[in-house]
Protein backbone atom coordinates (compact mmCIF):
# COMPACT_ATOMS: atom_id res chain seq x y z
CA UNK A 1 0.00 0.00 0.00
CA UNK A 2 1.18 3.53 -0.76
CA UNK A 3 2.17 6.05 1.85
CA UNK A 4 -0.72 7.07 4.11
CA UNK A 5 -1.66 10.41 5.67
CA UNK A 6 -2.57 10.89 9.34
CA UNK A 7 -4.83 13.74 10.47
CA UNK A 8 -5.49 14.45 14.15
CA UNK A 9 -7.91 16.97 15.63
CA UNK A 10 -8.91 17.94 19.18
CA UNK A 11 -12.56 18.68 19.93
CA UNK A 12 -14.62 18.70 23.15
CA UNK A 13 -11.91 17.08 25.26
CA UNK A 14 -11.27 14.22 22.83
CA UNK A 15 -8.73 13.54 20.11
CA UNK A 16 -10.01 12.29 16.76
CA UNK A 17 -7.84 10.79 14.04
CA UNK A 18 -8.07 9.36 10.54
CA UNK A 19 -5.63 7.55 8.28
CA UNK A 20 -6.29 8.07 4.59
CA UNK A 21 -4.63 6.76 1.45
CA UNK A 22 -3.21 9.06 -1.22
CA UNK A 23 -6.47 8.38 -3.10
CA UNK A 24 -8.29 9.85 -0.05
CA UNK A 25 -9.84 6.50 0.91
CA UNK A 26 -10.47 5.97 4.62
CA UNK A 27 -7.97 3.42 5.95
CA UNK A 28 -8.63 3.69 9.71
CA UNK A 29 -10.13 6.02 12.28
CA UNK A 30 -10.23 6.39 16.03
CA UNK A 31 -10.76 8.67 18.97
CA UNK A 32 -9.44 8.88 22.51
CA UNK A 33 -9.10 11.17 25.50
CA UNK A 34 -5.34 10.73 25.13
CA UNK A 35 -3.51 11.91 22.03
CA UNK A 36 -0.45 9.62 22.52
CA UNK A 37 -2.60 6.46 22.63
CA UNK A 38 -4.62 7.48 19.56
CA UNK A 39 -1.53 8.44 17.58
CA UNK A 40 0.24 5.22 18.60
CA UNK A 41 -2.79 3.14 17.57
CA UNK A 42 -3.00 4.77 14.12
CA UNK A 43 0.80 4.66 13.61
CA UNK A 44 0.82 0.93 14.41
CA UNK A 45 -2.04 0.37 11.96
CA UNK A 46 -0.16 2.31 9.27
CA UNK A 47 3.04 0.33 9.85
CA UNK A 48 1.12 -2.94 9.72
CA UNK A 49 -0.47 -2.28 6.33
CA UNK A 50 2.00 0.06 4.59
CA UNK A 51 5.17 -0.84 6.52
CA UNK A 52 5.98 2.81 7.24
CA UNK A 53 4.89 5.84 9.18
CA UNK A 54 2.25 8.07 7.62
CA UNK A 55 2.77 11.66 6.54
CA UNK A 56 0.96 14.46 8.34
CA UNK A 57 -2.32 15.13 6.53
CA UNK A 58 -5.26 17.48 6.61
CA UNK A 59 -8.20 15.22 5.75
CA UNK A 60 -11.73 16.57 6.12
CA UNK A 61 -12.76 13.07 7.22
CA UNK A 62 -11.58 13.92 10.74
CA UNK A 63 -14.35 16.53 10.88
CA UNK A 64 -16.87 13.95 9.63
CA UNK A 65 -15.71 11.72 12.49
CA UNK A 66 -16.45 14.44 15.06
CA UNK A 67 -19.90 14.98 13.54
CA UNK A 68 -20.64 11.25 13.85
CA UNK A 69 -19.46 11.36 17.48
CA UNK A 70 -21.96 14.17 18.08
CA UNK A 71 -24.76 11.97 16.71
CA UNK A 72 -25.04 13.91 13.47
CA UNK A 73 -25.26 12.36 10.04
CA UNK A 74 -22.11 12.47 7.94
CA UNK A 75 -22.54 14.52 4.79
CA UNK A 76 -19.20 13.45 3.41
CA UNK A 77 -18.70 10.91 0.72
CA UNK A 78 -15.87 8.52 1.34
CA UNK A 79 -14.59 5.16 0.27
CA UNK A 80 -13.15 2.58 2.64
CA UNK A 81 -9.71 1.21 1.94
CA UNK A 82 -10.25 -2.44 2.80
CA UNK A 83 -7.15 -3.53 4.67
CA UNK A 84 -6.44 -6.77 6.47
CA UNK A 85 -10.03 -7.89 7.07
CA UNK A 86 -11.14 -11.49 6.81
CA UNK A 87 -14.19 -12.37 4.68
CA UNK A 88 -16.15 -12.96 7.91
CA UNK A 89 -15.18 -9.54 9.28
CA UNK A 90 -16.32 -7.98 6.01
CA UNK A 91 -19.72 -9.74 6.38
CA UNK A 92 -20.12 -8.49 9.94
CA UNK A 93 -19.14 -4.95 8.93
CA UNK A 94 -21.70 -5.16 6.12
CA UNK A 95 -24.39 -5.88 8.72
CA UNK A 96 -23.13 -3.02 10.92
CA UNK A 97 -23.64 -0.61 8.02
CA UNK A 98 -27.34 -1.52 7.90
CA UNK A 99 -28.13 -0.79 11.57
CA UNK A 100 -30.35 2.30 11.52
CA UNK A 101 -29.42 5.44 13.44
CA UNK A 102 -31.29 5.45 16.75
CA UNK A 103 -31.31 1.65 16.99
CA UNK A 104 -28.96 -1.05 18.24
CA UNK A 105 -28.63 -4.77 17.77
CA UNK A 106 -26.94 -7.51 19.78
CA UNK A 107 -23.98 -9.74 19.03
CA UNK A 108 -26.41 -12.66 19.20
CA UNK A 109 -28.79 -11.17 16.64
CA UNK A 110 -25.93 -10.67 14.17
CA UNK A 111 -24.61 -14.17 14.92
CA UNK A 112 -27.99 -15.79 14.21
CA UNK A 113 -28.35 -13.77 11.01
CA UNK A 114 -24.91 -14.89 9.78
CA UNK A 115 -25.12 -18.44 11.16
CA UNK A 116 -22.18 -17.87 13.48
CA UNK A 117 -21.47 -17.48 17.19
CA UNK A 118 -21.73 -14.28 19.25
CA UNK A 119 -18.07 -14.43 20.29
CA UNK A 120 -16.92 -14.58 16.65
CA UNK A 121 -19.16 -11.60 15.90
CA UNK A 122 -17.72 -9.75 18.91
CA UNK A 123 -14.19 -10.35 17.65
CA UNK A 124 -15.14 -9.08 14.18
CA UNK A 125 -16.87 -6.01 15.63
CA UNK A 126 -13.80 -5.34 17.79
CA UNK A 127 -11.56 -5.49 14.71
CA UNK A 128 -13.41 -2.60 13.06
CA UNK A 129 -10.73 -0.16 11.81
CA UNK A 130 -13.33 2.58 11.11
CA UNK A 131 -15.17 3.30 14.40
CA UNK A 132 -18.20 5.57 13.98
CA UNK A 133 -17.93 5.41 10.16
CA UNK A 134 -18.83 1.72 10.49
CA UNK A 135 -21.16 1.88 13.51
CA UNK A 136 -19.75 -0.83 15.76
CA UNK A 137 -21.02 1.23 18.71
CA UNK A 138 -24.57 0.16 17.72
CA UNK A 139 -23.91 -3.41 18.91
CA UNK A 140 -24.65 -4.22 22.54
CA UNK A 141 -24.57 -7.41 24.62
CA UNK A 142 -27.76 -9.41 25.17
CA UNK A 143 -28.06 -7.74 28.60
CA UNK A 144 -28.92 -4.55 26.64
CA UNK A 145 -26.34 -2.59 28.66
CA UNK A 146 -24.18 -0.27 26.56
CA UNK A 147 -21.19 -2.56 26.96
CA UNK A 148 -17.55 -1.62 26.50
CA UNK A 149 -16.07 0.35 23.64
CA UNK A 150 -12.48 0.36 22.44
CA UNK A 151 -11.12 3.88 22.88
CA UNK A 152 -7.36 3.46 22.71
CA UNK A 153 -6.44 3.36 26.37
CA UNK A 154 -9.65 4.37 28.13
CA UNK A 155 -10.78 2.24 31.08
CA UNK A 156 -13.82 0.13 30.20
CA UNK A 157 -16.09 2.05 32.60
CA UNK A 158 -15.24 5.35 30.90
CA UNK A 159 -15.54 3.84 27.42
CA UNK A 160 -18.97 2.45 28.32
CA UNK A 161 -20.16 5.94 29.26
CA UNK A 162 -18.79 7.36 26.01
CA UNK A 163 -20.54 4.62 24.01
CA UNK A 164 -23.82 5.26 25.80
CA UNK A 165 -23.46 8.99 25.13
CA UNK A 166 -22.98 8.39 21.40
CA UNK A 167 -26.02 6.10 21.31
CA UNK A 168 -28.17 8.60 23.21
CA UNK A 169 -27.14 11.41 20.85
CA UNK A 170 -28.27 9.15 18.00
CA UNK A 171 -31.65 8.67 19.67
CA UNK A 172 -31.29 5.29 21.43
CA UNK A 173 -33.35 5.24 24.63
CA UNK A 174 -32.13 3.80 27.94
CA UNK A 175 -34.01 3.01 31.16
CA UNK A 176 -32.04 1.84 34.22
CA UNK A 177 -28.85 1.58 32.11
CA UNK A 178 -30.50 -0.79 29.60
CA UNK A 179 -31.50 -0.10 26.02
CA UNK A 180 -35.31 -0.12 25.85
CA UNK A 181 -36.74 -2.92 23.65
CA UNK A 182 -38.16 -0.57 20.95
CA UNK A 183 -34.57 0.55 20.24
CA UNK A 184 -33.48 -3.03 19.44
CA UNK A 185 -33.14 -3.84 15.74
CA UNK A 186 -32.77 -7.30 14.21
CA UNK A 187 -31.04 -7.96 10.89
CA UNK A 188 -33.31 -9.49 8.27
CA UNK A 189 -32.48 -11.56 5.23
CA UNK A 190 -32.97 -10.41 1.66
Amino acid sequence: MDLLELTLSHNKGLWFGVLVSKEKHLVASGFSRRKPQLKSHLLEYSRRISRRDPEVGNSSLVYELTKLFDGKKSQGRFTFEIGPLTPFQEKVHGVLMTIPVGRVTTYGHIARFLGSGPRAVGNAVGANPWPLFVPCHRVVPSSRLAGSYSMNGAPSSASSLVKRGILEREGVKFVDNQVVPPSIWQPRGP
